[in-house]
């Protein structure tokens, strides 16, 4: 049988019983994204986005309270000061929802965002809410995660993680750091028939991967419930 084509399976759904464990989410990010990495993040009104931001940014270490509500911004930068207290770049926030007619860098530059320059600028991570709406924007090869916020109840949320364009080794430390996070979440799932949550995780990164393979096609009746 043809090996899977990988980028169909890298994917995770991690669920989210409260702000918190967004909070914790978007921490646990900070920690393992390289530096350049785009983070494209969808959401209904009320999804949790707002918090996911200021989290990751305070993953970063700017203060969480400076990060705008995306209802009054379109474009904004988050700096931290380093040992010589010069101002350096951790954070370009962008929200699309008001610019709907973006188009192509290539085709102007719409809002006054010029959308060229912030892709090919590496020196600090881009996160974008509704990305959508940002019809034909090449991130010139960047690292790219892609995260959709659902409702799942009243203070509940799921995040399903699309993480394709990322690096392997970033890919092999977002799981171990997921592992981790979920570990140290009320309500942890039973780790059977893994020993370890370690161990567990490294199972599903090789089917992530695409290291495991099924060994046949699949059939209709491999569907039904036993």
């Amino acid at each position: 049988m043809a090996q899977q084509d990988p980028i169909q399976h890298h994917t995770i759904t991690i669920e989210l019983s409260d702000p918190a464990a967004t909070r914790t989410l978007a921490l646990t990010l900070a920690r393992v994204l390289p530096a350049d990495a785009v983070v494209e993040l969808s959401g209904t009104l009320g999804a949790g986005k707002t918090t996911f931001v200021r989290s990751l940014a305070e993953g970063l270490g700017v203060d969480p309270r400076s990060v705008s509500s995306p209802s009054f911004l379109t474009c904004n930068e988050y700096v931290v000061a380093d040992d010589h207290d010069e101002e350096i770049p951790v954070m370009i926030h962008v929200d699309a929802y008001m610019t709907a007619e973006v188009k192509s860098p290539s085709r102007g530059q719409p809002s006054g965002i010029d959308w060229d320059e912030i892709a090919h600028d590496r020196s600090c991570m881009v996160v974008v809410e509704w990305p959508a709406r940002l019809h034909g924007v090449d991130w010139a090869g960047r690292p790219v995660m892609r995260i959709e916020l659902m409702h799942t109840g009243e203070h509940s949320r799921s995040a399903t993680i699309h993480f394709a364009e990322l690096r392997d080794v970033v890919e092999h430390d977002l799981v171990e750091a997921l592992a981790t996070m979920r570990s140290d979440m009320p309500g942890a799932s039973s780790l059977a028939p893994f020993p370890t949550e370690r161990e567990q995780m490294a199972d599903l990164y090789k089917w992530l991967s695409g290291q495991y393979t099924v060994s046949r096609p699949l059939d209709p009746d491999d569907f039904e419930e036993v």
